[in-house]
């Protein structure tokens, strides 16, 4: 499935605990659209099976400095940081 995304930034650098629980913060490039609806089922699956959920989800981008705006952000919380680790040991 790799090839109908690319993450711009998802790495151990991204995931953050905020008090009880795991955040996971991803841009993403969409290269094939139909693909990546595929995609996003089967990792909406996977994630909803670590007890997670997301918070942010595509939609309009902006950014207030720097660099152009990412074209897809995604951050979905885990209950705990050890569920994030699974889900994203698993991936």
């Amino acid at each position: 499935m790799a090839q109908h995304f690319a993450p711009r930034a998802v790495s151990c650098r991204r995931l953050r605990e905020v008090s009880d629980v795991g955040l996971c913060h991803s841009e993403v490039d969409v290269r094939d659209a139909a693909g990546f609806e595929t995609y996003r089922t089967i990792a909406a699956k996977a994630i909803a099976q670590y007890g997670g959920r997301y918070l942010v989800r595509g939609g309009a981008a902006g950014i207030a400095e720097g660099g152009p705006p990412p074209k897809n952000i995604i951050v979905v919380e885990f209950p705990s940081m050890e569920k994030l680790r699974q889900w994203y040991a698993s991936a």
